[in-house]
Order: structure tokens, then C-alpha cells, then sequence
């Protein structure tokens, strides 16, 4: 089963790309402010997902992803951010996947879900939103000693709120080496022994969101929050036990842009943040 759903948590993250499936993770992402950096930027998030087996090379994945992110602070604004400080997002996981013929596999996933930076006011759950995406995903790692993805997602929460497209070759070079190369992510991974591994990466993050409580300026009112960042680092990964993973990434933010926005999506204030530190540290359970 671990070679048949290995992708599919992908999908479920939504390009939090990993090489196994994840039961269950708590994960810290800090984007600490300081020197020239006006953005500070903080996210904890716990998920879990069951597999449940199916007949025929059938796995229905069932799940639950939560978040808190807060903007702690934004020095180029003018205006009130107070209520950018508590935003939580809170979505559903249904994953699907088949085996088709000639090692390919079909992965499917439906995310509904919602978010706010009021949990004191509820109409929040009348804005519920649908994330999803489409794979296909070819094994060939034991003879071959590759695989590769092929498909697009859509995030409503992620920063891209447009259809992605989803591309990665995975390539095993030796015992130590091996790589990635597509979209979101790409890295280079170098492997010491079964305990510890290092890699270099490269990947997007954000996160988008409307506002319960919005924020009247002279342009308009801001309903609408969007954060995009472009971002390459190290990440080093510690296997504490079988299928117990302690990992801590380091980065350097190339790109960042934050984005207020009205009801009909229209730009009202843009911020160009200067390069940061990126950090991200968690915990996982894995098959």
C-alpha cells in the first residue's frame, strides 16, 4: 500500500511534496521579522488521514487538515491590521485512487473547507470553498528506479487560487543521491544513512482568504487577503523510529507579496516584501 498512496497525500497537501504518506503531522512554518523585513508571517498546522482499502487496487482516504496563521506584523500599510492577526482555516480531506495498467495509478482528491479571521462570527461557514485536483502517478522505482506525477490541482487557500499544474520526476541516482524535477517543488536529496537525510529545495507557499471582519480604507474595503512566497533552502529530516519523522527546514525567501484585495478580487494595496528568512519544523507519522 505505501507505494500505492504515496502520492496521494501530495494531492491532499496540495504540493507539501513528501516521499511517504503521512498519517498524521504537526508542522510550524515562521517567517520571523527583522533588518529590512516589514512581513512577519506565523502558521501551525495539524492534519491526519485514514486509508481505507477498497476492492480492486481501490484506497478511499478520508481526513482532516487544520490551521492558525497570523500576520503579526505588516510596517508598510497604513491602515488597522489588527484583524489579520487570527486567521483559521479548517478543511476536509476525501482522496481516491486506482491502479490502471502498465504501473500508472489514478489520484483524485476533494477539499472543501473555510476560513476566517473571526471564529466569533459564523457566517463564515456560508463562504465555504472547494479545493481538488487530479493526478496521474507511474511507479517504476523497482526496475526502473524512478516515478513520475503528471496533473493539476486547485488550492482555494494556498496564495494560487488558480488552477496548478502538478509535475514531478522523482529519480533515485544511488543508495545516497536522488532528485526532483517539476512544479511546485524541486529538490536534491542526499541520504547518509536510514536515520538521517538532507536536501535541497525550492517551492512556493501563501495563503489566501476572505475577510469576516473586513477593513475600510480610502480605496475601498478590504475583503479579500492574499500572501505568495517563492522560497529555497535546506531541509534536514530525522527518523526518531519506524514511521516517526522529526524534520527542520531553513530558507531564504526570494519573492513575497501580499495582496489586499475588495469583494471582486481587484487589488486595493500591494506589498512587496523584502528577502527573508524562512523557517518550518514538524513532526510527522508516515507508511
Amino acid at each position: 500500500m505505501k507505494s500505492r498512496l504515496v502520492i496521494l497525500f501530495v494531492l491532499v497537501a496540495f504540493a507539501k511534496a513528501n516521499a511517504q504518506f503521512d498519517i498524521a503531522r504537526i508542522e510550524i512554518v515562521n517567517i520571523p521579522k527583522g533588518g529590512s523585513q516589514e512581513i512577519a508571517f506565523s502558521r501551525v498546522r495539524a492534519l491526519f488521514n485514514v486509508p481505507i482499502k477498497l476492492k480492486n487496487n481501490q484506497h478511499l482516504i478520508l481526513g482532516a487538515d487544520y490551521s492558525i496563521i497570523d500576520i503579526v506584523q505588516i510596517d508598510q500599510v497604513e491602515f488597522d491590521t489588527g484583524p489579520l492577526s487570527d486567521f483559521q482555516t479548517f478543511e476536509v480531506n476525501l482522496g481516491y485512487t486506482k491502479k490502471l495498467k502498465n504501473n500508472w495509478r489514478l489520484i483524485g482528491t476533494l477539499k472543501p473547507g473555510v476560513t476566517t479571521n473571526s471564529v466569533k462570527n459564523t457566517s463564515f461557514f456560508r463562504s465555504m470553498r472547494l479545493s481538488g485536483g487530479l493526478v496521474f502517478y507511474k511507479d517504476e522505482k523497482e526496475t526502473k528506479q524512478y516515478d513520475l506525477v503528471v496533473g493539476a490541482f486547485y488550492n482555494a487557500f494556498s496564495g494560487f487560487a488558480f488552477p496548478l499544474p502538478f509535475i514531478k520526476y522523482h529519480k533515485i541516482i544511488d543508495e545516497h543521491w536522488s532528485y526532483d524535477i517539476g512544479f511546485p517543488k524541486m529538490n536534491l536529496e542526499y541520504t547518509f544513512n536510514p536515520k538521517h537525510a538532507v536536501k535541497a529545495y525550492t517551492t512556493i507557499d501563501g495563503f489566501n482568504s476572505n475577510l469576516i471582519e473586513t477593513v475600510t480604507i480610502t480605496d475601498g474595503v478590504i475583503q479579500k487577503f492574499n500572501a505568495r512566497v517563492l522560497v529555497a533552502g535546506f531541509k534536514y529530516d530525522y527518523t526518531i523510529r519506524e514511521h516517526l519523522e522529526l524534520y527542520f527546514a531553513s530558507g531564504y525567501i526570494f519573492d513575497s507579496t501580499i495582496n489586499f484585495r475588495d469583494n471582486n478580487a481587484d487589488d486595493l494595496v500591494q506589498v512587496k516584501g523584502d528577502n527573508a528568512i524562512y523557517l518550518r519544523a514538524g513532526i510527522r507519522l508516515k507508511i
